[in-house]
Parts: structure tokens; C-alpha cells; sequence
């Protein structure tokens, strides 16, 4: 849908004027994906209106604000909904945020798209992403130490190499990414 950028953009505007400024940046680092409902949509006064599903894909960073901050994913959702009547002309009926975007380097700025696809399989795309959802979520030492070691991707686990860092605490930053559990072994 060609309009999707230019609901990302509206968005950003209304988060710019927020006191929060982690909605922006959750925004900023973010893909959005539209999906019509078929059969869902129903008369207004102002005539058909179209549902609409939104699948907000973030960097690890962004979902950390969103996972640790419940009022920031709230904005964010709010946010989203609050501008998908006016640009795309439908309502949101499900909003989804989901890890699914390459961790932006501090170098790249602002750039107008959200970033690239992620690959979920590849360590130093997850590794990045988990430094940081840690660092979002307020863990810097846990960050500052994985950020020094290397990981290697299974289906079901990870396996952190050269990085002294408790399992327990990747755990449910790594069940936040993945959306289910995902068994950590440092070696």
C-alpha cells in the first residue's frame, strides 16, 4: 500500500509534539505493514469504512522501550490509530509490535525509512538487537558485556561465546525478539 510511509510520517509528526520523546524514537526506528480485513469494514455517517490491520516491525531497541515502558507501546498504538483514518481512510482493529528490523548504527541519523529487514538467523543482527532491547530496557552492563562476545543462532537456543553476561537475563529480552523462549548458553 503506497500510503504506508506517509502513515509512518504522520505518526512521527504527532509523536514530535508528545512529551515522550521514546514514541518518536520507537517510530523512527520502525517499518510499518498494512493489511486490509477482508469482509471487515461497516458504515459510518461519512460512508464505508475500511479495517485494517498494522504490523509495526522495530528494531531490538524499540521494542525494549515498548516491552519495559507499557505507556510507550500504549503511545505508539494510539499514535498509529489516531492517524490511519485520516491518511490510509481505514481503522486499525489490531496493532502488532514486532522485531523485525536491523539495529540503526548511531552513524546512519535520521534517515526517512525505518530501517532494513532483519535476519533472524544471522548472530551479529540478533546480537545488536539484543544490546539494544538491554540497553532500552536500562541493563547497560549487560549490554556493554554481550557487545564484546559473539553469538551462534539455533532453533531453539543461543549460544554466547567470549562474553561474560548471566542467561537470565537474555532470556526475556530474547523471548521479546523471538516471541517464544529461547534457551542461552555461555561458553
Amino acid at each position: 500500500m503506497s500510503a504506508v510511509p506517509e502513515l509512518r510520517r504522520a505518526a512521527l509528526a504527532r509523536a514530535s509534539s508528545m512529551r515522550d520523546g521514546r514514541v518518536a524514537e520507537v517510530l523512527r526506528r520502525s517499518i510499518p505493514q498494512v493489511f486490509e480485513r477482508a469482509g471487515d469494514a461497516w458504515e459510518s455517517s461519512d460512508g464505508t469504512v475500511r479495517a485494517i490491520d498494522v504490523r509495526l516491525a522495530v528494531d531490538g531497541h524499540a521494542l525494549g522501550l515498548c516491552e519495559t515502558f507499557p505507556s510507550v507501546r500504549d503511545a505508539v498504538i494510539a499514535t498509529i490509530t489516531a492517524e490511519a483514518p485520516r491518511v490510509l481512510g481505514a481503522s486499525v482493529v489490531e496493532l502488532a509490535i514486532v522485531w523485525g528490523v536491523r539495529e540503526r548504527s548511531v552513524e546512519a541519523g535520521y534517515r526517512d525509512d525505518g530501517g532494513e529487514p532483519l535476519d533472524r538467523g544471522f548472530g551479529d543482527d540478533v546480537k545488536r538487537a539484543l544490546v539494544g532491547f538491554l540497553r532500552a530496557s536500562g541493563d547497560d552492563e549487560s549490554a556493554r558485556a554481550l557487545a564484546g562476545g559473539e553469538l551462534e543462532i539455533g532453533a531453539r537456543e543461543i549460544d554466547v561465546i567470549g562474553a561474560r553476561v548471566d542467561a537470565s537475563k537474555l532470556e526475556p529480552a530474547l523471548a521479546a525478539l523471538y516471541g517464544r523462549s529461547m534457551r542461552v548458553i555461555v561458553r
